[in-house]
């Protein structure tokens, strides 16, 4: 008789194998959950292409990096929109940068319950989303912003029957603004001090209340608010004086003399280190207002006539400028035309002296070369100013609560009315940026204009288009079935 079989391993040997395969595993495992643990807080990112919409600037990660609040942003969006990706891929990357940014994305379209919800949440008025539909709403603990989906892409539009009576024109999306709008909303919530814009009234100034005429300067005054800064009315007549809180003072073009006193006031506001944004036009010419003289005394000349450009024009009574200075105000434009109706010259006085201790004034928009003045036609062409920033700072071992002076000053104001505003965005994109620079919120400046927005064009052939259908549906498939069969056939024994 065969003796039985014996086992392979004795029961100890069992043991010890199984006990290894066991530790094995674990040490394994262990090693997984720790190099994911350390690459979700240690890792490298690398872009790999320049252009793209979700990699921020340097700017943008200080801020970010800066925030200890809980902040929540709820995309309250349609998926389908073709910004969607961009938006969501951008506050990704916020979220990455700081864990403390949590994203929500809600598709109203999808999912109307929720969409309820957050109305509710948030207590949004119901006419809030009749004209706009899509948001992007950042909260935390007392403070909630929304930005509407409008304001994210920079668009143009292109006529595409060219030379008809009756053209056509497409709205094309050109650019992406959603770092700029998101940085600029991170920083109003986590602020706790609100900053405040007073205009001045009372000389015949441009009126921000007013949104039924194109001239009026409502749609302005959006604009600020979208900014995340409080508009308000001001008065300086009989004992009023500039408000403590005034974070920046606007004076749309008046055309009525300001009273000397009222002069002082605001003199002395700039002195104790205010903000001003002042823009002259064509209807004061000849007549005074007495901000003339006070700007002399900080370093800028307003002048008392009118430019214009037959070279650089777009209906003979305005002025396309595309030529800017380096001042990070304006650097982000690039070459985009702003049109300033009937502009004054506004320059420095002495552009090539600088005294200690005296205001800085740089000018930062400029004519072409064929410029002339209005009333003079047979003078030399040459090249005007149209625009100059300010800035001053205290006087040494001087602390003011206000910081350093900051003046913007420009020979229109209609470019900014409400017609002017919605036809060319790049009058908006000048406003926000003056409005930073004169706060100083430099973090929303430097890297942070629209990003452009590529479009590619692939143009087929009615064959062309044929023969890619068929390689993509035909041949591909039948070449991966034909291989797995010859795979098969050599290995079927």
């Amino acid at each position: 008789m065969d003796a039985p079989d014996k086992p392979s391993f004795s029961l100890g040997r069992k043991f010890r194998i199984g006990t290894q395969v066991t530790l094995t595993i674990v040490f394994v495992a262990a090693v997984v959950v720790m190099l994911n643990y350390l690459g979700g807080r240690y890792f490298l990112r690398i872009p790999l292409s320049p252009a793209t919409s979700s990699q921020l600037s340097s700017r943008t990660l200080s801020l970010v990096k800066s925030i200890t609040n809980d902040v929540r942003v709820t995309l309250f969006y349609d998926q389908d929109n073709n910004l969607y990706p961009n938006i969501s891929a951008l506050l990704k990357e916020y979220h990455i940068n700081n864990p403390r940014i949590s994203i929500h994305p809600v598709d109203y379209l999808k999912n109307a319950a929720e969409a309820e919800q957050v109305k509710v949440e948030y207590n949004f008025p119901t006419n809030m989303f009749d004209k706009e539909k899509n948001w992007v709403i950042f909260a935390t603990d007392g403070a909630t912003n929304a930005i509407p989906g409008k304001m994210l892409g920079a668009y143009t539009y292109e006529e595409e029957r060219q030379g008809t009576n009756d053209p056509e024109y497409t709205r094309k999306l050109v650019g992406f603004k959603g770092e700029m709008m998101f940085s600029s909303v991170l920083f109003a919530i986590t602020n706790p001090k609100p900053l405040t814009a007073y205009f001045l009234q009372g000389h015949r100034e441009g009126n921000p209340a007013d949104d039924k005429n194109e001239t009026g300067f409502n749609k302005f005054a959006s604009l600020i608010q979208q900014n995340f800064i409080i508009p308000h009315f001001l008065s300086l007549e009989g004992t009023n004086s500039v408000p403590q809180d005034c974070s920046l003072m606007i004076i749309l073009g008046p055309t009525s003399e300001i009273p000397s006193n009222q002069v002082e006031k605001i003199n002395q506001y700039l002195t104790e280190g205010g903000h001003l944004l002042a823009l002259f036009n064509v209807y004061s010419i000849g007549h005074p207002t007495g901000l003339e003289k006070m700007l002399a005394g900080w370093g800028v000349m307003v002048g008392s006539y009118v430019v214009l450009d037959p070279q650089a024009t777009f209906s003979g009574i305005d002025i396309k400028v595309t030529q800017y200075g380096k001042h990070p105000l304006v650097s982000s434009l690039g070459s985009s035309p702003i049109e300033l109706v009937y502009p004054r010259a506004i320059s420095a006085i002495d552009p090539n002296v600088q005294i200690a201790d005296a205001p800085k004034v740089e000018e930062i928009a400029f004519s072409g070369p064929t410029a002339y003045e209005q009333d003079n036609p047979a003078a030399t062409r040459r090249k005007f100013p149209l625009m100059v920033a300010v800035e001053k700072s205290a006087p040494s071992g001087v602390v003011t609560d206000r910081g350093s002076t900051r003046i913007v000053v420009v020979g229109d104001s209609i470019f900014l009315d409400n017609q002017l505003l919605d036809a060319n965005p790049v009058h908006r994109d000048f406003a926000t940026s003056a409005l930073n620079w004169l706060l100083d919120r430099s973090v929303m400046l430097q890297g942070l204009g629209p990003r452009p927005v590529t479009e590619y064009h692939v143009l087929l052939t009615t064959h062309q288009l044929a023969t890619l259908q068929w390689i993509l549906l035909g041949a591909i498939p039948a070449g991966l079935l034909l291989f797995g069969g010859l795979v098969w056939f050599r290995r079927r024994k």
